[in-house]
């Protein structure tokens, strides 16, 4: 019994004394692994210019993704025409939204929450928003949100927008880009007139 005993011992103390030995790995068994903010593991360099944080890990933020900012002109189109420009602020799930359109037979005014449905490191923001219109009726929007990933700041410069939106018993298709995208519009439009 006491030679099991004390086979059993050194062999866990060998399996110590392998599992100290430093590896090629970067985290030994035991040593705690520090990220700095950019989800780079301290005390080494990035891997292909910048480290990624496995999925579902503590320090993702989708803010580090995506962009939290979006500034959009919008046009809504059916029972009125309507231009106006929409504000959202969405830094990591959920956010809100609100918008302003002058029309030719109303104003109108909505707002409500915005909501991102993308997850880490996917490849477009897509994002839905919904709220209450106000005008002379009350009325509701619902709509789809597709921009690009952050490239600097949180602004978002590409944005695309579409919906539909229900005052009173005018239904109408609501459209909206964002200012980047709105100047290469305009600049097509006056090359190609």
């Amino acid at each position: 019994m006491k030679r099991i005993l004390a086979t059993v011992v050194l062999l866990l103390l060998a399996g110590v004394a392998v599992a100290q030995k430093p590896a090629n790995s970067r985290n030994v068994l035991g040593s705690p692994v520090y990220y700095d903010t950019l989800g780079n593991v301290r005390g080494e360099t990035p891997r292909n210019g910048a480290a990624r944080l496995p999925k579902h890990h503590y320090l993702n933020r989708l803010s580090n993704d995506y962009c939290s900012l979006f500034l959009e002109m919008d046009g809504w189109f059916g029972g009125d025409i309507a231009l106006g420009g929409s504000f959202t602020w969405l830094p990591e799930r959920w956010g809100f939204y609100g918008k302003g359109l002058a029309g030719a037979k109303s104003n109108y005014f909505a707002a409500g929450p915005a909501l991102r449905l993308s997850g880490y490191g996917g490849g477009l923001d897509w994002q839905l928003y919904g709220g209450v219109v106000i005008s002379r009726r009350l009325g509701g929007e619902l709509g789809l949100r597709m921009a690009l990933p952050k490239r600097s700041g949180s602004f978002c410069w590409e944005s695309l927008s579409l919906g539909v939106a229900q005052v009173g018993r005018r239904t109408f298709f609501t459209c909206g880009m964002s200012l980047e995208l709105v100047a290469a519009t305009a600049s097509a439009a006056i090359l190609w007139w």
